[in-house]
């Protein structure tokens, strides 16, 4: 077994944190459910492949990218996809809706947004109001493994975003181009917004 690597600031981003990790104790559990488990192994290559199908499809370094996912490994892995290539991860609270839901997707500039398709209808309900949106992610937590069937996108949707499913983001190789620096952006997390609008605020790769 290899010596664990001190993290010092240089290499804390998330990627390298993780390599350590799996050059150390790659079968080891890191993620545990009631059902299975997942190693540090299993989590970095899964992930090293849907950055690979991100980037292929036209996500890039310091694009934000709006997730709004109930609790899931998978959000787990579009996380640590993202921190891979240096995509800026915005979290969506599942209770949003209406003119918040659509300030926040406006403030953050973000062109792609993974969504359950149990919250596309909140999508539809601001379409109009929405400036900088360009790509729908679909997931289905109630069938993960199953394919989305056309008929759950309403067509104003269909008709004026690319819509992608999140299965099919996974590709065959993994990614291996440049990674982010500790400084770099890993997320923005808006406030509650109970004095005004929610406000974004940033979190470093080091931070994180």
């Amino acid at each position: 077994m290899s010596k664990l690597e001190i993290e010092t600031t240089e290499n804390r981003d998330l990627p390298t944190v993780l390599a350590n990790r799996v050059a150390h104790c790659p079968d080891k559990p890191w993620i545990l459910t009631a059902d299975k488990s997942w190693s540090y192994r299993e989590m970095d290559e899964q992930s090293g492949r849907l950055a690979q199908g991100m980037v292929e499809c036209g996500i890039a370094h310091g694009d934000t990218v709006l997730i709004m996912l109930p609790d899931t490994v998978d959000y787990i892995l579009a996380w640590c996809a993202l921190s891979k290539f240096g995509g800026i991860e915005v979290p969506i609270n599942v209770h949003n809706r209406g003119n918040p839901f659509a300030y926040l997707v406006n403030d953050s500039l973000a062109k792609t947004l993974l969504v359950d398709i149990a919250f596309v209808d909140r999508v539809d309900a601001v379409v109009e109001q929405l400036q900088h949106l360009e790509r729908l992610v679909l997931y289905d937590a109630g069938n993960p493994e199953g394919t989305i069937a056309d008929s759950v996108v309403p067509q104003s949707l269909a008709a004026r975003f690319e819509i992608l499913r999140f299965g099919e983001l996974f590709a065959e190789r993994i990614y291996d181009g440049p990674a982010p620096a500790y400084h770099d952006l890993m997320g923005i997390m808006y406030t509650s917004g109970t004095t005004g609008p929610s406000k974004g605020v940033t979190t470093s790769h080091a931070h994180a």
